[in-house]
C-alpha cells in the first residue's frame, strides 16, 4: 500500500503538497496538482481515514465525513430501509456510516453513543431508546447535529 511519501516521491513535491492537492486543491497550481494527481493513480494511493481524521483533530476541523446511525432492532424491516437510505445518501455526499444496533438494550445503547461520540462524527441519526433518553440530550445539548427517528424525544 502506498503513502503520502511515496506519492510526494514520485511526482517530485513535497508530503505537504500532495496532502493540500487532497484535502485544499485550490491551493495547488493546475500543474502540480495535475502531476500529484497522477502519481496517486499511478500508485493506487487511498488516504487513510484514520489519519485524515487525526489531521483534522489537530486543526479542530471536526469533520471526518463520518455519520452514526443507531437503530434499536435491524430485524425490523422498517430499520433496514432506514439503513439502506442512510447508506445511500451517505456514499452520494462523500459520507461513511458507521451502524449501531443497541437492540432494545439501554446500555448497549450508552455504549454505543460514547463511541460514537469518540469517532468525532459529523452527525447522528438515532431511534433513541425512549422519550426522556438522557445521553442522547446530552449529544444534542453538545451541540452535535442529531436526527431523531421513529420516536418523539422530550425536553429538547
Amino acid at each position: 500500500m502506498s503513502t503520502l511519501k511515496d506519492v510526494a516521491k514520485e511526482a517530485s513535491v513535497s508530503i505537504a503538497t500532495v496532502s493540500r492537492v487532497i484535502n485544499e486543491p485550490e491551493k495547488v497550481s493546475i500543474k502540480t496538482r495535475q502531476k500529484v494527481q497522477l502519481a496517486i493513480e499511478e500508485l493506487r494511493f487511498h488516504p487513510n481515514r484514520v489519519a485524515r481524521r487525526l489531521s483534522k483533530l489537530k486543526m479542530k476541523d471536526r469533520s471526518g465525513n463520518i455519520i452514526g446511525l443507531v437503530l434499536p432492532d435491524i430485524s425490523n424491516p422498517f430499520y433496514v430501509d432506514v439503513l439502506k437510505g442512510v447508506q445511500d445518501f451517505s456514499i452520494e455526499n462523500d459520507y461513511a456510516v458507521i451502524f449501531c444496533d443497541f437492540g432494545q438494550d439501554e446500555s448497549r445503547e450508552k455504549l454505543y453513543l460514547d463511541i460514537l461520540k469518540s469517532e468525532l462524527i459529523d452527525g447522528l441519526i438515532v431511534a433513541p431508546i425512549d422519550k426522556n433518553d438522557s445521553k442522547v440530550i446530552q449529544l444534542i445539548r453538545s451541540e452535535l447535529p442529531i436526527v431523531c427517528i421513529d420516536r418523539e424525544l422530550s425536553g429538547t
